[in-house]
């Protein structure tokens, strides 16, 4: 076998070999990268641009379209993409809007389009809201409207962390909704972090939180019966006034104080118990 022989190059040829692989490279990254864009995750600065776009000047003319396409570094024919594939960035005359993104849907975004038509809401759809992990959204005039019962009556709390709804807390307040009147309301918290006592409902009973869990939604109907009977301290899964655990009450809470108390998407709510002061 005769011996390989090596080739020398200078740096100018070492250089432009260089030059040569990585333009190489670059046409297959960008070949990829057309070929597998997405509409669906077009990226925040297009979407931005978009939502303002179409809230203040309505549609986009094809001029326009070109500019935008310009200012954010792309084509038009994918704004035009992007415009055709999110149904919130079209006009419409709705007065609310529930996302029917897989997640939302999951939780039941579609009886919540229902009851909010039957209460004279004119109901428009969002492909995704991004607020998969506290869906089911919805959004009137921009602003996240908290899901869940909000009548004056029986006050009930059910976490909306990932992990509480992983343990089934939306199966839980699927049947609350099945059993509670129009006067109950449920809000929905972050969670106190007490994952081995979740599914957990906290109901206000003569001004003060009590903790039933871990709850099943077979459970639900007997909790209730229980509570308008008065006798809600002997059921099954009762804890007891939520502040008396004594997992709670061994420690001091600072920046998580709020935790598990109300909706950490309401943000006026929040400021009531106390944030942004200080």
């Amino acid at each position: 076998m005769r011996p390989l022989k090596r080739r020398t190059l200078t740096s100018e040829q070492g250089l432009g070999l260089l030059s040569r692989e990585l333009e190489l490279l670059r046409g297959v990254i960008m070949t990829e990268e057309y070929s597998g864009w997405d509409p669906g995750r077009p990226g925040h600065e297009l979407l931005d641009i978009l939502k303002e776009e179409i809230r203040t000047k309505g549609q986009p003319s094809a001029e326009r379209v070109r500019e935008i396409a310009s200012i954010t570094g792309t084509t038009a024919a994918k704004v035009r993409g992007v415009i055709g594939y999110y149904s919130e960035l079209k006009p419409d005359n709705s007065t609310v809007r529930v996302c029917m993104g897989e997640s939302c849907r999951a939780r039941g975004s579609e009886l919540v389009a229902e009851f909010l038509a039957k209460e004279g809401d004119t109901v428009g759809i969002l492909h995704c809201a991004g607020l998969c992990t506290s869906g089911p959204a919805v959004l009137r005039e921009e602003e996240i409207v908290p899901i869940g019962c909000t009548g004056t009556g029986l006050q009930l709390f059910v976490s909306m962390d990932s992990i509480s709804q992983k343990l089934g807390s939306e199966e839980v307040v699927q049947s609350l909704l099945q059993e509670l009147d129009d006067t109950a309301s449920i809000t929905r918290t972050g969670s106190r972090g007490l994952f081995h006592l979740e599914p957990m409902i906290e109901v206000d009973i003569n001004g003060t939180r009590h903790a039933f869990g871990p709850i099943q939604s077979a459970d639900v109907s007997s909790l209730m019966d229980a509570i308008s009977k008065g006798s809600a301290a002997e059921h099954p899964t009762a804890l007891g006034p939520i502040d008396s655990l004594s997992e709670l009450k061994s420690q001091t809470r600072f920046a998580s104080a709020r935790m598990g108390i109300g909706n950490p998407l309401d943000l006026e709510g929040q400021k009531e118990m106390g944030a942004y002061s200080g």
